[in-house]
This record gives structure tokens, sequence and C-alpha cells, in this order.
């Protein structure tokens, strides 16, 4: 990685001996203990090649002057990096889990509301994994369904949140949805390509989409001014919390923008997320946060079936 390259070149500038201390030793070897395409090694794109801590990391070598109080600022910021690395070498998931997406024969109504009969073929998810936790919690929040059919891909949440704190999004001060009530699609049809969507969505319908893409240092370039054409988007609070359904069309993604229609047998990747007073949660295992592509669902498309003999798709 990079930051082992910078530490060699202020090594030489400075003509001292490497000097690192037990903190510094052991987030090392956390780094090489994960390898690329582990969801683990996430957090090494995202932690270690940073500028900031690449002067934290000079300051506990004695490489720069600093103060006691930079000094414990940044053992501070690398015992965090510790941890988030730790997470992920004991995380115990390989990859996503595998589902089949059946192909629905009636197109849904987008009005944020789960009418009889309109998810019945869909594929359905309703554990409750909150970030980093290995196993589902023993009540559930949410429960998702995904479907399509030669158009669109469909997504359809329902969440209990009694809460429903909402932040519209203000880039000017700072305000994200991510930090109060929103659920999160995120959404890839080629991961050769790289690049993926991400749906947000308010209890009051509020909603934004970005285009991400992500490199080979995690980073994640925002298209956030763009507003795809047909994407079909709604949502309706009640008593206990509020529902989503999301219609996105195959020719706004990659691999179907020359006009070819979805097939079976094809892959689309995937990642529900539920926010709730700015926790994550998804149905299925999440390490870290939305954007670990690692983690995402490999869907397959199908031709339709019934919901009830997919029980074991689930988990």
């Amino acid at each position: 990685m990079k930051i082992l390259a910078l530490l060699l070149i202020a090594f030489a500038l400075t003509g001292g001996e490497l000097a690192d201390s037990p903190l510094q030793q052991r987030v090392l070897a956390l780094k090489n203990a994960l390898m690329p395409g582990e969801p683990g090694y996430y957090a090494v794109q995202r932690e270690l090649p940073g500028k900031k801590l690449f002067r934290d990391w000079l300051i506990l070598r004695k490489e720069i002057a600093a103060t006691p109080e930079q000094v414990g600022e940044a053992e501070e910021k690398l015992k965090g990096t510790e941890e988030r690395l730790n997470i992920g070498v004991r995380w115990p998931y390989s990859a996503g889990p595998s589902v089949r997406i059946p192909k629905l024969t009636v197109k849904p109504v987008i009005d944020g509301t789960l009418a009889p009969g309109e998810w019945d073929d869909a594929v359905m998810f309703d554990s409750h994994y909150h970030k980093n936790a290995a196993r589902p919690a023993a009540n559930s929040e949410q429960k998702w369904r995904f479907a399509w059919d030669n158009r669109y891909f469909y997504a359809a949440g329902e969440f209990l949140d009694s809460s429903m704190v909402m932040n519209h999004l203000d880039w000017s001060t700072a305000t994200v949805p991510w930090k109060a009530c929103c659920a999160e699609l995120f959404l890839m049809t080629s991961r050769d390509i790289g690049i993926y969507w991400e749906f947000i969505v308010l209890p009051d319908g509020a909603n934004y989409w970005f285009v991400n893409r992500s490199n080979a240092e995690g980073a994640n370039s925002y298209l956030n001014n763009y507003t795809p054409d047909g994407v079909q988007i709604a949502a309706k609070m009640n008593a206990n919390g509020y529902s989503v359904e999301i219609a996105v069309p195959f020719r706004l993604m990659p691999n179907y923008q020359l006009g070819n229609r979805p097939k079976p047998g094809e892959k689309i990747r995937f990642m529900p997320v539920l926010v709730k007073n700015g926790k994550y949660s998804s149905p299925f295992p999440l390490l870290y946060d939305g954007h670990n592509l690692e983690c995402y669902a490999e869907g397959t498309l199908v031709h339709a079936y019934r919901q009830e003999t997919i029980a074991k798709d689930k988990k």
C-alpha cells in the first residue's frame, strides 16, 4: 500500500531508523492479514492511504515534532484504525449471499404501498443484522423484497421505526440523510466496471441518487447532480414506521445501456441498508458500510416462482 512506500521515503529522507510503536506494529500486522477480495480489505483501502493517518503515523514514530496532545490524538486515531481492521480480520464471511431474483408477471404500482398481491413472487429478506454483526438480531425491524421484469429492477422495503428523524440533504450545512433515518439501496450490474448506484429514501418520500465509482483505494467519486430519467421511487409513512418502493430501469445501468433486455441467468449485485438514527443494519451481514462491495448479495435473474419456495434463499 502507499503508506508503506511513503514511510520508506520518509525513512530515507530523515536518515533515521524505523521505530514503529507496538500499536503501529499491530496495525501493520492486521493490514498484512487482510487480502484483496476479502470483505475486511475495505478497511485497508479506506484507512491506510489517508494523508492524515500518514501524518499521525510519523508523529508516533517521532519523525516529526508534536505536542503531547497531538501524540495523544494520533494514538487515539490509530487505535480506531486498529479496531476497524480487527473487525475485518475476524469477519467470518468471505462474500455476500447468493440469491435467485424472480421475474414478476405484473408490474407493481410504485406508490410506497405494498399492495396485496403485488410482491408475492418477489424474493424476500426479513432478517436484521446490525452493522459489523456476524449474527442476526433476535427481532427484525426490516423486510425487503426484490424482483425484475423486462424493463425494471424492483426493490421494496417495510421498516419499523417509531422515531423517523429525517435529515434532508444539504451539503452547505453538512446535513446528510444517513445520519438520521432512511433506507438505502446500493445496486451494481458490473463488478468489472466498478460503478454502482446508491438510492437514498427518507420516510417522507424525499430521495437522493448517486452514481459511485470504487477505485483501488476504496475511494468513491460521487455524481450527485445527476437526475436519471425513469427511476421511480415512493415512500409512505404509517403508525409503526414506513415503506418504500423502487423501480430502476435496466437501460440506465452498465451492461444494459445499448437497449438489450435483461435475461434469466444474468447477475446483479445489491446491498439494502436501513439507517435508524444514524445506525446501520441490513437483512444480511454488513461489514463497515454499504460501499463495501465484497458484502453485496449476488442475485441471479430467474423466471417467476412462488415466494413460499425460497425460504432457504433468505439467509
